[in-house]
Formats: structure tokens, C-alpha cells, sequence
């Protein structure tokens, strides 16, 4: 690469790299999490990238976030178009000549987890040229983004709304749409749920209606929910704060309040969060499950294979698990 700003110093595909995954984590300590790196080795990292580009990329703020300079905006487009070209050459080169070392490395959330897994495992197996497959365990969707996006997996399962500002370098299919339906503890009659989420009071003074639980970390659900409590049970605060839906029910099945979930994850809920539960369909939307992988993949016959498979098998158990659910548990309406 041509010598920039007049030394003998190059500007390096790893510097770009970090460069471009402190941009997407939002700062340089968030930025640790995605890179492994400490974060005296990230600042050294983008100091001597400034100094080989003999400008300020990265404008750094007192509330620990940053921001970019004009010549910071123009090396994110670059670093992007860089990165994405070396990427796809690889995709291209391991395609031609390494068809049969292509590695699975896959990431979903765990109300996502469950039966998938098996279904994937088999659909892999199924094809000759996969020769290995890793499922990599995460706490929620932005975790499995966050992956995605430092290429720890190169194939991702997770909740559109954490991902759908980066289709720029990632190929992003979506998979299906949920309900999103009302968890309460089983210890509250129903007739006294349905009562107060109509008369918008809390006409039978049951604590657990006072309080619900939320989720901010999954930002566009999390709307939703406030939304909903604001209008339907006015009297009930944001008094717990989950960051994953199953989280959130753990606390609901003690009795101590009410939250939302999607409603496929009750497949996966044990028997004993779910026998202290009850669930109502509220009419709500839910969230958008998508799958995400880096765009240079698409150039992998192999790989588009893998994908295609795993697109139909995973609307098709959607459909399943989303009868089962809706059968299992006879939901009421609730509008």
C-alpha cells in the first residue's frame, strides 16, 4: 500500500478494522467487547492511524462517546468498501480453491435457541463440502450483531431491529414476524387481568399489576411495551429492568409483576418459569427475526446453499412451534 503522510509508517487492513469496529460499538470502551482488545491498545491503535493519515479521524467526547471528523466520515465509507473488498476476495478464493473447508460459525439469542440448533446441525451435516459448525451462545441480539459484525461468527439469527442499519456489509434475510403477548403471574385470576387491563385501573389492588418489567436494551420492543402499559395499565411502573425476555419472565413467574414477550420463546421456557404463568394475546406487534451474514458470503456456492436450506427450515418450524404455542395455551384477546 502506497506510504501515506510522508513517513514510513502504512495505514494496515488491522487498523482499519479496529478503526471501523470503534465506530460501530460507539466508543472506545464498548469498543473492547467487539475487538478483545484493552483500551490503551485501541487508542494507540487510532493515534498511530491519525498520525500515518497526518489528520483527526475520531472526535472523542466527554461522555466517554465519539464522533467522526469529515475526514473520519470519508475513512468509515473507506474502511467499509476496503474491508467488504478483502473480505469478498476470501469468500471468492476459499469458493475456487478451498470448497471443502467451509466452517459454520453460527450465533443466535437465547429465545431464539431451542429446537433450531438441531435443525441447523442436520441441514450442515447434509451438505459434504461444511466441514465444521460452532454455535456460539450470546445473551440477546445485539450481542449476536455485535459478532457478526467483529467476524467471531459469520452467521447470525437474531431480531431485525439490531442490525437493520448495517445491510451497507451485511446480507440480511428476513425470516418471519411474532406476536408479542402479555406474561402474568397465574396466581392473579384472569377475570381480575382482563378487568383491569380494560377499566385501565387497578380495580382488585394486585401488587404484581402495579409493576412490569422492561427491557431497554431491546430498544424497539422496549417502545412497544411502554406504549402499551401507558395505554392499558396506566397505573403500572417501569419498576424492573431485564435484558433479555427470559429474563424478564423469570422475574414475572415469582409474582412480582407482569412483562411482554415473543410468543415462539414459550417453547423453550422450562416447566417450572411456565406453570406460574399466564399468557394473553394483546394484539401487539412482536419483532421481526432475520437472518445476517457478511455480504462477501454470497459469493460461496456452498454457503448460499447452507442458507437457502436453513430459510425454509426455519419458517417452516416458525409455523410450527407458533401453532403449538398458540394450541398449548388457548390465548385470550385482549385489545
Amino acid at each position: 500500500m502506497k506510504k501515506i503522510g510522508g513517513n514510513d509508517s502504512k495505514v494496515s487492513i488491522r487498523q482499519l478494522e479496529i478503526f471501523r469496529s470503534i465506530v460501530n460499538a460507539g466508543s472506545f470502551s464498548k469498543a473492547t467487547n467487539l475487538t478483545h482488545l484493552s483500551q490503551p491498545t485501541l487508542s494507540q491503535t487510532m493515534a498511530n492511524l491519525e498520525r500515518n493519515l497526518n489528520t483527526q479521524l475520531i472526535i472523542r467526547a466527554k461522555k466517554k462517546t465519539i464522533g467522526l471528523t469529515p475526514a473520519g466520515e470519508f475513512w468509515l465509507l473507506k474502511s467499509i468498501e476496503i474491508l467488504n473488498l478483502v473480505q469478498a476476495a476470501q469468500a471468492t478464493h476459499n469458493s475456487h480453491f478451498l470448497e471443502n473447508t467451509l466452517n459454520i460459525n453460527l450465533g443466535a439469542p437465547p429465545s431464539i435457541q431451542g429446537r433450531i440448533e438441531g435443525l441447523i446441525a442436520r441441514i450442515g451435516v447434509e451438505i459434504p463440502s461444511i466441514t465444521s459448525m460452532n454455535f456460539a451462545r450470546f445473551e440477546d441480539s445485539t450481542q449476536v450483531a455485535e459478532a457478526l459484525f467483529s467476524h467471531k461468527i459469520n452467521f447470525g439469527i437474531l431480531s431485525s431491529e439490531n442490525i437493520s442499519g448495517q445491510r451497507g456489509s451485511l446480507k440480511i434475510i428476513d425470516l418471519y414476524s411474532e406476536e408479542r403477548l402479555w406474561a402474568v403471574p397465574r396466581s392473579i385470576p384472569t377475570s381480575d387481568v382482563i378487568e383491569s387491563s380494560r377499566m385501565a385501573k387497578n380495580i382488585n389492588s394486585h401488587p404484581a399489576l402495579t409493576k412490569y418489567v422492561s427491557t431497554p436494551a431491546l430498544a424497539t420492543w422496549n417502545v412497544g411495551t411502554v406504549n402499551w402499559y401507558r395505554d392499558k395499565l396506566p397505573f403500572s411502573e417501569s419498576y424492573f429492568k431485564a435484558t433479555t425476555h427470559f429474563s424478564a419472565l423469570q422475574i414475572v413467574s415469582t409474582g412480582l409483576a407482569s412483562c411482554h414477550i415473543p410468543a415462539t420463546l414459550i417453547a423453550n421456557l422450562p416447566k417450572s418459569v411456565k406453570q406460574n404463568l399466564n399468557f394473553f394475546d394483546i394484539d401487539g406487534a412482536g419483532r421481526s427475526i432475520c437472518l445476517a451474514f457478511p455480504k462477501h458470503f454470497s459469493s460461496s456456492r456452498v454457503f448460499m446453499d447452507f442458507v437457502g436450506k436453513c430459510q425454509s427450515t426455519l419458517r417452516q418450524e416458525y409455523d410450527l412451534i407458533r401453532q403449538e404455542v398458540l394450541l398449548e395455551l388457548d390465548l385470550i384477546l385482549i385489545k
